[in-house]
């Protein structure tokens, strides 16, 4: 048996038909058998709950097609890859299908442009004006900043999937991110962990470039344990849909570097200036 895209489109269609078909037909029946001195009074009642199961409706057709989307970029993934995308999408030969799936990267070129739309990586020189250097000196390796005027802004908050230091209202921002994630993908949101949020030290493969991690701005995600693979211009599936989320919050992706990072989401410029304006820095 062979699971192609328009299959998933088929088959969520015809599952919708059918609960609207469940959710109308009582109601036009209830509306039928109504007397005449009740009509007016039924009718109104009617209406009401109807439009509630609109709106219940139209919330499990958003999440339903969410899933669609997901499922159809899953299914042509692990096709490309060669995977028994087949087999484990029906529950045939391969016993943890989801593992194997949520840690899937995929190798083709990242769409860019899609993301990160009005939004910029901050500039070093703007941070160090905005928050001061976070250090003397750097090297390859975590150091704490050693500059008063930032180390006060930090704090270390467990935020549900993880812990991590930050300044303030990064935090605050990440958890409003994870809140969404929590109630729209709790899949993902169980299985999301990090490589390290603060950590004064140079960009990978520099000799001179100051991380953006060095002011507490910047956190690298895992999913499942799987540390996205730095600089392939692929990116892990779940990493995808929460870039929609990071955006959303005013951060900027990492994966539209000019060496692609995708594990890696940082406050954006823009954001930033937009702290300042509202005293929060």
């Amino acid at each position: 048996m062979t699971i192609r895209a328009g299959d998933i489109v088929g088959a969520g269609i015809v599952a919708v038909a059918v609960l609207l078909a469940a959710i109308l037909f009582p109601t036009v029946q209830g509306l039928l058998s109504e007397n005449e001195g009740g009509v007016s009074a039924g009718i109104n009642e009617e209406v009401t709950a109807l439009r509630q199961r609109v709106i219940d409706l139209e919330e499990r057709l958003e999440g339903e097609s969410r899933r669609r989307r997901q499922l159809e970029s899953r299914v042509e993934n692990l096709a490309r890859r060669g995977l028994p995308s087949e087999q484990a999408m029906i529950g045939g030969e391969v016993e943890d299908a989801a593992a194997v799936d949520e840690t899937l990267v995929d190798a083709l070129a990242l769409s860019r442009g899609r993301f990160n739309k009005g939004l910029n990586s901050p500039r070093p020189s703007y941070l160090t004006v905005l928050l001061g250097e976070p250090r003397a000196d750097y090297d390859d390796s975590c150091q704490p900043p050693t500059n008063p005027r930032l180390v006060e802004r930090l704090e270390r908050r467990d935020l549900g999937p993880f812990a991590v230091t930050m300044i303030k209202p990064a935090l605050d921002s990440l958890a409003r991110v994870l809140d969404r994630l929590r109630r729209a993908e709790p899949e993902i949101y169980t299985r999301l962990g990090t490589a390290g949020a603060l950590c004064a030290r140079l960009v990978r493969g520099s000799d001179s470039a100051v991380s953006t991690h060095s002011w507490g701005i910047a956190v690298d995600l895992t999913v499942a344990g799987e540390l996205d693979r730095l600089g392939d211009d692929g990116t892990q599936f779940a990493l995808v849909l929460l870039a929609d989320f990071f955006n959303a919050e005013g951060w900027y992706w990492g994966a539209e570097y000019r060496r692609e990072d995708s594990m890696h989401f940082e406050v954006s410029e823009q954001t930033l200036r937009a702290w300042v304006e509202e005293g929060l820095l």
